[in-house]
Parts: C-alpha cells; structure tokens; sequence
C-alpha cells in the first residue's frame, strides 16, 4: 500500500512511537517518499540550509510557498527556566487553518476551547522539539464535535541560532474522513 500524508488518514499505517486512539505521530523522513507535498517542503527546507541541521525562519521566503500559505501555520514555543517546553504561542495561522479552529494567532495553543485539540498540539510539538527533525502528525478526528474531519500536520522545527528551536513551522490539511 502506497502511503501518502494526504491520503485518507485511515489507511495510514501506525509507523511511530505515539499512538493514541485517534492520534499518530510520524517521523516525516518515513513518509516522504510516498507523499509529493510532504517530499516537496521537507526539499525545500533542506535546500535553504546549505548543511546545517535546522532551518531558520530566513531560510524561506513565504512567497515561495503561496500555493500553501493558508494552511500555513508559525508557532513559537516558549520554555521554562529549565528549558521545558510550557507554552506555544501562535505567531501566525493561515486562513484555511483558522476556519476550521478559530482565529487565535497571537494566543496561546494550549488555551484552545478544545482540550484534546490542544493536548494533540502540545505533543506534536514537544516531540518535533525532541527529535529535532521535521514530523508528521495525524488525527483521525478533528475533535469530539468535528469527528467526521481529520487532520494531517506537518512540523518542521526551525532555530535561529542552530541550537534551540525557536519556531515550527507547520501545514495543517484537515479534510472530511474517508476523502
């Protein structure tokens, strides 16, 4: 079975280390060679670093991706004094995205009306942070009122000083289950 990000959720298989019962998270390099938008940014990052290990946010110019700037996503996490991830803060959120959650960039994910919507949010960027590499995360729901929509994200870390993560870079597709 041929595997694609933007394929059905449904028929992806549960490659990763998270699994909640509607919730995977998925290393991106596993993916991408099935998916043609997933291969196409993790490219274009990966040209704009000329070796480094990260991206920063002046690696890529938004006009380059218009075709994907409304469901473009620009988070900021904010750590504690040990270095703890204890909030995200949205710096920008495209339109297509904030039809579907809400218009809140400048607010914190975590303070989300949906709890399992920020939980998601949360884990997916604390394990991008973690691994220091892009990932792909997938929800077969979007949320308990919105369950015949799923939603595929993908995280791409981004650090100005090529040490710590200063910023994700994310493509959310939501889409109705079974598309």
């Amino acid at each position: 079975m041929s595997m694609s990000y933007f394929s059905s959720p449904d028929d992806m298989p549960h490659r990763n280390d998270v699994d909640l019962p509607t919730f995977v998270i998925h290393d991106a390099e596993d993916c991408r060679a099935d998916d043609p938008v997933l291969e196409q940014l993790l490219s274009y990052f990966e040209s704009r670093t000329r070796g480094r290990r990260l991206p920063c946010r002046a690696d890529f110019n938004p006009a380059d991706l218009k075709p994907l700037l409304p469901e473009i996503c620009i988070l900021l996490p904010v750590y504690g004094e040990e270095g703890v991830l204890k909030d995200i803060k949205v710096q920008l959120m495209g339109t297509e995205v904030a039809s579907f959650y809400g218009e809140v960039t400048g607010s914190s994910a975590l303070a989300h009306a949906s709890p399992e919507i920020s939980s998601r949010i949360l884990m997916s960027c604390s394990t991008c942070i973690e691994r220091r590499h892009p990932i792909v995360s997938v929800s077969h729901t979007l949320s308990e009122e919105k369950n015949y929509l799923s939603v595929g994200v993908i995280y791409i870390p981004l650090s100005d000083d090529g040490k710590t993560i200063d910023r994700l870079f994310l493509l959310v597709r939501v889409r109705r289950r079974g598309v």
